[in-house]
């Protein structure tokens, strides 16, 4: 995965997770108000966090990527073993 589509990724993942945080705020009775600013916190910590999970994925000598995104590997970092 480049760059533009880990970001587009990352854009994704924070509107699906607000969804459902969303969801919980209006089940509580939390004001509008409130979410409103919770939403924009919400989705800005979400994609921070994406992003240094992202970072920690490429830590030479520490894990590398296979072909099945959800596995990760102890596998010391080559550049044969580098993710696109």
């Amino acid at each position: 995965m480049n760059k533009e589509e880990m970001e587009h990724r990352c854009f994704e993942l924070a509107e699906d997770h607000w969804s459902y945080i969303e969801d919980l705020l209006f089940a509580h009775g939390i004001p509008v108000k409130e979410s409103d600013i919770a939403r924009y916190h919400y989705k800005e910590a979400f994609r921070h966090g994406y992003k240094h999970c992202w970072e920690d994925m490429y830590i030479p000598g520490q894990i590398k990527l296979i072909d099945n995104p959800y596995e990760l590997s102890s596998n010391p970092y080559t550049k044969s073993n580098q993710a696109s």
